[in-house]
């Protein structure tokens, strides 16, 4: 049987793995390329963050009417009231020091951002507090048994890509139509 908890707080788990992911890289980026690559990353987790919450705040409401207890989630929950993903960015321009060594003057783009690191920290602790109302489930398990499902599934050639593309697609046009209908 599917339970919607469950499904809520393993995808909030995996948005807030990949939150982490991004905000432990570079965050000042120069020059075009780099820029670019750091943009991604901003815009990725700007997504992720309301999304986190959002399916956090699904098992919530679930787990509440289940008559779950859900004080420490609501404590977590309190400090998130309009905080983003990331919650500072500057663009400046620099001098190009690689430009003037070379003989020109130039300016560079530079580009900071800071990812919410706090918020990342409350999130996973939120995951962590609506699991712990989920006493009867084996959460080590099913992370083993998603573990288990992406090594069987084998490196990630140019082929496998598009075959997850699809896949990723396929499912998310089913999400979108249950969404809908639901």
């Amino acid at each position: 049987m599917h339970d919607p908890v469950i499904t809520s707080i393993q995808v909030a788990r995996v948005a807030v793995s990949r939150l982490g992911v991004l905000a432990s890289s570079a965050v000042q980026a120069r020059g075009e390329a780099d820029i670019d690559a750091l943009e991604l990353r901003i815009g990725e987790a700007q997504q992720l963050y309301p999304e986190i919450w959002r399916h956090l705040d699904e098992a919530r409401t679930a787990l509440h009417a289940r008559g779950s207890d859900i004080a420490a989630y609501d404590r977590l929950r309190a400090a998130e009231a309009g905080v983003l993903g990331v919650t500072d960015m500057v663009a400046t321009r620099d001098l190009d020091w690689g430009a003037l060594a070379q003989g020109s003057v130039s300016l560079e783009r530079v580009k900071s951002a800071r990812f919410n690191v706090e918020g990342h920290a409350r999130a996973r602790a939120a995951c962590e507090a609506l699991a712990a109302a989920c006493p009867d489930i084996d959460w080590d398990a099913l992370d083993r048994a998603d573990a288990e499902q992406i090594a069987a599934f084998g490196s990630l050639t140019a082929r496998r890509w598009w075959t997850i593309a699809i896949a990723c697609a396929i499912v998310g046009a089913a999400v979108a139509i249950a969404l809908a209908l639901h």
